[in-house]
């Protein structure tokens, strides 16, 4: 019995370097510090024990080239919705992309493209609306000569030469003159604070 700790009747009960704890309303528990100790302890041997997954570290052109397939992938899908009307045999390359965010809260991807159709190649404009390795696509049109639409979102961006549809309704992103929210004009901040 003298082994046993008592029951806790008030705090003079309990020796100073493993109190009882409190709960969340004042009153004595049954818990002392060196339980949770102990159970700490074992759970910091059991997470080291624990087997870890390789971390994948890519370079600079690992990641460029990740980015360029996943691109590469949302033109696809451009072409293949386009495909459902008309019939292109392939996609040849990517030539231009921009990304548009309009509103903070509106994302955009805009693409020309070269695809082909009976041994000839035709540039193509697409947007698309990015969701990780998929994507809402909202527009896809071949550019004839005479397509050349404005776009703030492109020239914003620093992305002038992407050719539009002529008819600002075909797609939904780059009718606002606004920046990339999380870019800060250095003319406007305050170095005086």
């Amino acid at each position: 019995m003298a082994d046993q700790d008592p029951e806790p009747t008030n705090k003079e009960d309990c020796p100073f370097d493993d109190p009882f704890l409190e709960d969340g309303f004042g009153n004595l528990t049954k818990w002392r510090l060196s339980d949770l100790k102990k159970d700490f302890i074992k759970h910091l041997e059991d997470e080291s024990n624990r087997p870890r997954t390789k971390e994948n570290k890519h370079s600079k052109e690992g990641k460029m080239k990740m980015h360029n397939d996943l691109m590469e992938q949302y033109m696809k899908s451009a072409l293949k919705k386009y495909n459902n009307e008309e019939n292109f045999d392939e996609f040849v390359k990517a030539t231009k992309e921009s990304f548009i965010v309009e509103g903070g809260v509106n994302f955009y991807r805009h693409f020309n493209f070269t695809a082909m159709q009976n041994s000839t190649i035709h540039l193509f404009f697409a947007e698309v609306i990015p969701d990780g390795e998929n994507c809402d696509v909202t527009c896809c049109k071949i550019l004839y000569d005479n397509d050349n639409g404005r776009c703030l979102g492109c020239k914003n961006q620093g992305d002038p030469d992407l050719r539009h549809p002529a008819s600002n309704n075909a797609y939904d992103g780059g009718h606002e003159d606004c920046s990339f929210p999380f870019l800060i004009d250095s003319d406007s901040e305050d170095d005086s604070e």
